[in-house]
Formats: structure tokens, C-alpha cells, sequence
């Protein structure tokens, strides 16, 4: 989820219970500032802090045989309450606002991604994955060679454009690989750094507990035919 605002209540997932809520997974304020929480029956959790802009993963857990309710944020334990007593849900699954004795409220402002429901107990080793972002390669280019300012992509995809004054290595140089290629990786923006070849990669969604929420936005691939241009110092 990415919150666009974090004053007041905001509700990313719930289910109706009457004119109540079996549980509610959003944000909430605590104090002075806001925190992501998960509400099972009369008990709740908080913690984190939302920043709007942000994309994080939030997950709240309910586990029925020790009455515990967990929230988890970004993979990480934020809070923990025990002896929690559910309300009994069988109305509908609400995404991005609760139910309320005069209505529908607490509605969501911002983005909500890969939201997933379970009726089971997510593993450690389960949560650490879904809340991980992967890399997916989307090309790779060998620095050494840059015909009309084209780096040729090895595996025949979309060249990339050096931008003016860029680096590049000659085939009598023998200057170490982090003087003469460049690592393009795509994580929100283009940069420089130093090692053996040039590898573009980018991020992608990550997915959701009761709901996911989908980190950082990332930039798609570049369109067929189009180089990707990579200035230096960026």
C-alpha cells in the first residue's frame, strides 16, 4: 500500500460484520503521528510509521488457537496483542473502506497493490518472501564498445544511449573493470557505479497480506527500439 495521506483513519482491507467490522488493516493515529494497524474485534495493534509517498508491505495475522492478533510491516514484527476475541465476519470483503453504524468510512487515500487473503497461519520463511522485492534483469551491456554513442544490449534487446562525456574502455586498456563499465540499474532512476559489466535491472511488485502493499513504483522497461540513456554521475 501507498498512502497518499496519513492524517486520520484510513482503511486499507475489512470485512463487514453487521454495521461493525470483523477486522479492519490500515492506518490509524497513535499519539502524534500515524502507525499502520490491524483490529481483530476489540483488539488492536500498531506500529510502523506510514509516510505518504511510501509503498510498504503490511500484514495483520489473527491466529485462532492463541487468540494472538500480529501486524508485520516491510516483513519486520511491529506489534503483538494476545487474548483477542474475533467477531464472527460473514459479510463482504471491503478494499479500501470499513463499515460503520451510519455507513461506509475511514476510506483510503492512496494506492493499494497485490492484496492477498489467507485462512491460514503465514510462515516466517512465507512472510519474508512475500514482503522481498526481486530483481528482474532487463538487459545487459558491455561497456566496451559504444558505436555512435549505442551500447549494444548482448542478447540483441534495446541498446543503451551514453550520455555525453560518459566513460568507456578501448580494447588496449587495462585499467581495472570499475574504471571502464557501468552498472545500470533500474530502481527508480539510471546511475553509475563500478563492476564488469553494465546490468539493468528493476524491481518487481511485491505482494500483499491481508493485504500487500506494493513497494516503491518502479519504472518499466524500456520500449522496443528505444534506447535507455545513461548519463554519468547519475
Amino acid at each position: 500500500m501507498r498512502p497518499a495521506r496519513v492524517d486520520g483513519t484510513r482503511t486499507v482491507l475489512s470485512q463487514d460484520a453487521g454495521t461493525a467490522r470483523a477486522f479492519t488493516l490500515g492506518l490509524t493515529p497513535a499519539g502524534s503521528r500515524p502507525a499502520w494497524s490491524f483490529s481483530v474485534g476489540g483488539a488492536r495493534v500498531a506500529g510502523g510509521l506510514p509516510e505518504a509517498g511510501d509503498w510498504a508491505y503490511v500484514l495483520g495475522q489473527y491466529d485462532a488457537e492463541t487468540g494472538t492478533v500480529r501486524l508485520y510491516v516491510n516483513g519486520r514484527e511491529v506489534g503483538e496483542e494476545t487474548a483477542a476475541v474475533p467477531v464472527a465476519g460473514e459479510g463482504d470483503f471491503q478494499i479500501g473502506r470499513a463499515r460503520g453504524v451510519q455507513g461506509y468510512r475511514d476510506r483510503w487515500q492512496g494506492e493499494i497493490g497485490d492484496v492477498r487473503a489467507f485462512d491460514r497461519i503465514v510462515v516466517p520463511g512465507e512472510l519474508t518472501a512475500l514482503a522481498t522485492r526481486t530483481a528482474l534483469r532487463v538487459g545487459h551491456w558491455a561497456l566496451d564498445s559504444a558505436p555512435g554513442g549505442l551500447s549494444p544490449e548482448t542478447g540483441g534487446g534495446v541498446p543503451l544511449k551514453l550520455g555525453a562525456g560518459a566513460p568507456r574502455s578501448s580494447a588496449s586498456t587495462t585499467t581495472p573493470a570499475t574504471s571502464s563499465t557501468r552498472t545500470a540499474s533500474r530502481t527508480g532512476r539510471w546511475r553509475a557505479t563500478g563492476t564488469s559489466a553494465s546490468t539493468a535491472s528493476r524491481a518487481t511488485r511485491p505482494p500483499t497480506r491481508p493485504s500487500w502493499t506494493r513497494p516503491a513504483a518502479t519504472p518499466s522497461a524500456p520500449a522496443s527500439g528505444s534506447p535507455t540513456t545513461l548519463r554519468p554521475g547519475r
